[in-house]
């Protein structure tokens, strides 16, 4: 009963909050049990907080109870992704460099999420600052649906904790797919919005112009009930659409007649396993005979520049690991990246929180400074129809530094089921690797549902 309550969708939860087939208090402790159960083997979350989430969980209880309905996120348990600053909690994104750093303030996503009445379980693991490797003193999330796959990055533990129901939601953020590919991987809807539809106030930044903070659900009705509260313009965050926030759960039955969707089947079929790509091209007949319009683009960039170029660390990486810490601090791949963003000395001062509280003083802001030197890597060009000239779009990726690629570490994982997943997708998997193996070589064998 437990793990099918789990494994409710966020809509449906709040419906029953409402009708008192169970109380936020119980909600509650049932995904702190199963958290407490499944970490040691799936490590999504950095940080749990029952004492705090029940203390939340009991306040709603009683605004429910009085006849105060916040929405449909009241009394629901979430998490966040361990970039997003919580007041009084740690912050590490997940290095080493920020161990037993605590923010002074909340970020905007959080203070909605919280005005909302969702109940706050804790914080999400995710790569070192988001970027593409894990730091080796924290264990890496494991997929739920097989523990020998990735779980994709750099949201992962958004992605595992939501997939194993470990919470009704979660925020990831996204910068070059970390979103969405913790999504697809882990098998949940993940939504990036559009650029400053959400603030980033208060999120560890990566890319200043390519960074988005959205929801990770186990539906679409879920994702646009997460996306409606945590939407909308922020006096703090200068980027943030200042255009009104849509009633999102009102274009769910809308279709998709009419919209036109880009497809460049070139880079679908490249790198990619021949189920995903038959997966692909299956959806988009579906879209079709639905009455999308589904419209060739073609990306001339050739596949070997595409491949293997990664872009250097962020400036809020360079200037926290300049301020605070030795190169040794950080994991190889982000010493890496930074020392291509500038090759400065790194000199280490005593006092992490000091040094970040400065960063995000009025005017000052130095977490949020200056582009790394040598940038993004920019948009590709991307050309449909004629060829395009020389763009913006062109003059970013021939401006583009080629980054050398650092030896990723080695993740050793037994195949095995890990959790009790819902008999459908449990299915599907055992199927998978029947067919292709478990990972190791072997065929795999079907586990439990």
């Amino acid at each position: 009963m437990d793990a099918d309550l789990c494994y409710r969708t966020l809509t449906d939860t709040a419906g029953a909050l409402r009708r008192r087939e169970i109380s936020p208090v119980e909600l509650a402790r049932v995904v702190l049990a199963r958290i407490d159960h499944l970490e040691p083997q799936l490590h999504s979350y950095l940080t749990v907080l029952p004492e705090r989430a029940l203390e939340r969980a009991s306040v709603a209880e009683r605004e429910l109870a009085a006849g105060i309905d916040r929405g449909l996120l009241h009394g629901i348990p979430i998490a966040v992704k361990d970039l997003c600053f919580t007041k009084g909690i740690p912050t590490t994104c997940a290095s080493g460099v920020l161990a037993g750093w605590i923010p002074s303030i909340d970020a905007t996503v959080v203070e909605r999420l919280e005005a909302a009445g969702a109940v706050l379980l804790g914080k999400l693991n995710m790569t070192e600052f988001a970027m593409s490797g894990y730091a080796p003193s924290l264990p890496i999330p494991r997929n739920p649906w097989d523990p020998a796959r990735h779980t994709g990055g750099s949201s992962s533990g958004s992605g595992v904790a939501t997939a194993a129901g470990l919470c009704f939601a979660s925020l990831g953020t996204d910068t070059g797919g970390s979103i969405r590919n913790p999504s697809a991987w882990c098998g949940v809807v993940g939504l990036k919005p559009t650029y400053g539809r959400v603030s980033r106030h208060g999120i560890f930044p990566l890319g200043m112009t390519l960074d988005h903070v959205g929801p990770m659900t186990r539906s679409v009705a879920d994702a646009a009930a997460v996306l409606q509260v945590i939407a909308g313009e922020d006096a703090n965050d200068p980027t943030s659409l200042a255009a009104p926030v849509p009633e999102c759960s009102a274009v769910l039955t809308r279709g998709v007649r009419g919209v036109r969707i880009g497809v460049d089947e070139h880079y679908m079929g490249e790198y990619v396993h021949p189920d995903v790509v038959t997966a692909l091209f299956a959806a988009l007949d579906v879209l079709k005979r639905l009455g999308a319009a589904v419209v060739p683009v073609v990306d001339r960039t050739p596949a070997a520049e595409r491949q293997g170029h990664e872009a250097p660390a962020p400036a809020a990486v360079h200037r926290v690991e300049e301020n605070v810490a030795p190169p040794t601090a950080l994991q190889p791949d982000v010493q890496q990246r930074v020392r291509a963003a500038g090759g400065v000395e790194l000199d280490p001062l005593a006092d992490v929180a000091a040094s970040i509280d400065r960063a995000l003083e009025p005017g000052v802001g130095a977490l949020h400074g200056p582009e790394q030197r040598g940038g993004d890597p920019g948009p590709v060009a991307v050309e449909s129809g004629d060829r395009a000239g020389d763009g913006a779009g062109g003059r970013a990726a021939a401006d583009r530094r080629p980054v050398p690629r650092v030896e990723r570490r080695d993740v050793e994982l037994v195949a095995g089921p890990v959790v009790k997943l819902p008999r459908q997708g449990r299915a599907r998997v055992d199927a998978d690797r029947q067919r292709h193996g478990d990972g190791s070589g072997r065929k795999g064998e079907a586990g439990e549902a």
